[in-house]
């Protein structure tokens, strides 16, 4: 990055180096400076890294990079550049030239280095799964290793939609039943340790849609949006704009700004239409309403700020937004599917997850028809226009897909099991043109996050597959693969540019390594979840290979906790999934201090303070969220059983 001082615009250089900080699995091959791209480079469902500034590496660096966990089991576990099974020639925007497959003479050396390393992974996997199969043939447990699940997601997928759509007819959901175990708070309730007294409680649907304090707010049951009449003030607006362009566009950068500023002004200055320009100025607005600053000052309740007139101005802009989605419905466009995301980003931020859930759906679905009919045009070839709306096109897809899924996760809805979900195989593309700092921020930003997802969606998809009746049996054969997850998850952390680095104290974050932090930690608590689920709930037998996962497992909980402490309070697009997963947290420490085996002397010091700060937390939202009310009645029991 260009130095901070002088220019606020960055070097020129900035778009290659946006392109560069994307490398995928092992081995690891970066280019000379000398080199210029005119494009970003497309990148396979591999392991993700970033890397600034970027390295040129020697082929002997690149094998010692590849062999030096070669004894490791773990190492064998690692996906290593394009996967064989999906072939070179599917990557986006390639072109096959070669007639004949075997002639290398048309590669320059570093392709063939490539390929040969590509066959050599080949052979190793094709000799491990003959392995496998031999070993199954004698024992009928599953298989753990993290390959052979990236094989078994692969095959179903390519089987089609026929076998692959739901959790009744997935064979994988089939095969270990009906009754997964999902790392929730209604799981935690269900366990043996808190002796059956919550599973006749109120489900999670019915908490969602239990009526709240709002449900009696005069302003809610008196305005009729069809017959009000906004006006849109032009200095309110351009304040509303660039709130929203500093609180809620940074964690998503899918809009183009000075196209979204000129919607803007002609909505103030000739009147608000009908069309998917004029809902989108109205969502921004809405937005831009009822954001605050991370750092802001908060009262004692949310329904301070909830009932503010600011706040009711952006309900009335979003009930005026809504009224025109029946519109956008009717055409198809990149606007158009960022209507619905947007709509979803505010129904989050007002705790109504399932409507949201909805809206993040019809926006990944508009955003992939998009790409499918984009399909015939190369980026490459097209004009600045196109490049930038495919571009736009690509990241509101990517932000969709992110939000529609860790939505279905955490409501468990009746829909594609994870199991059968994958990201696209390229990452969004990058602007080429100048950035300015706090842009490239953003930039970076946005990628890492999309790193870590797809880090998390490889451990969710692993640890579901190897599942058996909603248990983990075999978790103490699973070691070398958590390691490996493990390691993966600390690799992403330390190649995180120094604008994004977590190894600042968490008080000093901002929204976006708040987020970043908050991804980590899911990725974490996945990896342990199997540990945690056969000692706690079903009082598994101490075993040294396992214990070790628990103690981690235990103290992430607490550290979640500790961690997302300074946005307690912060309304956002993920406040309601960052109070699921805090109360899940301090859940899951309250059942570890009532199970048997000694779980109990796991506990990290300080696991009670966590569980107070989660009660804090739920306190100050309960008004506004049914199913944070419910969980707090919970936890203040526990609390209060303490006696201290």
């Amino acid at each position: 990055m260009g130095n901070d001082s002088g220019s606020s615009r960055e070097t020129p250089q900035l778009g290659a180096q946006l392109a560069w900080i994307l490398a995928c699995g092992q081995p690891l091959i970066t280019f000379p400076a000398s080199y210029q791209m005119t494009s970003p480079p497309f990148v396979s469902d591999a392991e993700c890294r970033f890397l600034f500034p970027p390295l040129l590496v020697d082929s002997a660096a690149v094998s010692a990079r590849c062999g030096h966990r070669h004894g490791n089991q773990a190492a064998e576990q690692r996906t290593c550049g394009i996967p064989p099974s999906q072939g070179r020639e599917s990557m986006p925007g390639a072109k096959c030239v070669v007639n004949d497959p075997t002639d290398m003479s048309v590669f320059d050396p570093a392709s063939v280095l490539i390929i040969q390393r590509l066959d050599q992974i080949e052979s190793l996997l094709q000799q491990q799964q003959r392995q496998r199969q031999q070993k199954q043939s004698e024992d009928s447990g599953p298989a753990l290793r993290n390959s052979n699940a990236l094989d078994t997601i692969r095959h179903a997928s390519a089987a089609g939609d026929s076998g692959w759509t739901t959790f009744n007819s997935s064979p994988v959901y089939q095969t270990h039943g009906s009754d997964l175990s999902r790392l929730t708070i209604e799981t935690i309730l269900s366990w043996s340790v808190f002796e059956g007294k919550y599973d006749a409680g109120p489900s999670l649907t019915d908490l969602l849609s239990s009526p709240t304090t709002l449900s009696q707010e005069p302003f809610l049951a008196s305005i009729d949006p069809r017959h009000e009449r906004l006006d849109l003030d032009l200095r309110t607006c351009t304040r509303l704009l660039h709130t929203f362009l500093e609180e809620v566009h940074i964690a998503n950068p899918i809009l183009d700004g000075p196209l979204v500023t000129g919607y803007l002004y002609q909505a103030c200055i000739h009147g608000i239409g009908w069309d998917a320009p004029s809902c989108l100025v109205l969502l921004i607005c809405a937005l831009g309403a009822i954001s605050e600053s991370f750092h802001e000052h908060h009262e004692a309740s949310s329904m301070t700020a909830r009932q503010s007139p600011t706040f009711h101005l952006g309900q009335r802009y979003f009930e005026a937004a809504q009224m025109r989605l029946g519109a956008v419905l009717r055409t198809h466009g990149v606007l158009e599917a960022q209507c619905f995301f947007y709509s979803g980003v505010y129904l989050m931020a007002i705790f109504q997850p399932l409507r949201a859930w909805r809206c993040f759906v019809q926006a990944a679905a508009m955003a992939e028809t998009l790409l499918f009919s984009y399909g015939g045009n190369s980026p490459h070839a097209a004009g600045a226009r196109l490049k930038s709306e495919t571009r736009c096109l690509e990241t509101t897809h990517w932000a969709c897909l992110k939000s529609e899924l860790e939505l279905r996760l955490e409501l468990g809805l009746n829909q594609p099991d994870p199991l059968g979900f994958t990201y696209p195989t390229f990452f969004p593309t990058v602007p080429m043109q100048q950035l300015n700092r706090d842009e490239s921020r953003v930039w970076y930003f946005y990628l890492a996050e999309t790193a870590v997802r797809r880090l998390t969606m490889r451990i969710v998809q692993h640890f579901f597959l190897n599942q058996r009746h909603g248990r983990f049996p075999d978790a103490h054969k699973m070691r070398e693969v958590s390691l490996d997850f493990e390691i993966q998850a600390s690799d992403w952390t330390t190649s995180l540019p120094p604008v994004l680095t977590l190894s600042t104290p968490e008080m000093d974050d901002d929204v976006l390594k708040f987020v970043l932090r908050g991804h980590l930690l899911d990725c974490y608590e996945w990896i342990y979840f199997p540990y945690l689920l056969e000692a706690i709930a079903h009082a598994a037998p101490r075993n040294p290979a396992t214990d070790e996962f628990v103690v981690r497992g235990l103290a992430m909980a607490a550290e979640r906790i500790h961690k997302n402490r300074k946005g307690f309070r912060h309304r956002h697009h993920g406040v309601w999934l960052m109070l699921r997963s805090c109360t899940r947290s301090a859940l899951l420490l309250v059942a570890a201090s009532r199970a048997a085996g000694g779980v109990r002397d796991m506990l990290p010091v300080g696991w009670k303070a966590a569980v107070r700060g989660a009660v804090e937390m739920l306190a100050y939202w309960r008004d506004e969220a049914g199913d944070a009310r419910e969980r707090l009645r919970v936890l203040e029991e526990v609390v209060a059983g303490w006696g201290e």
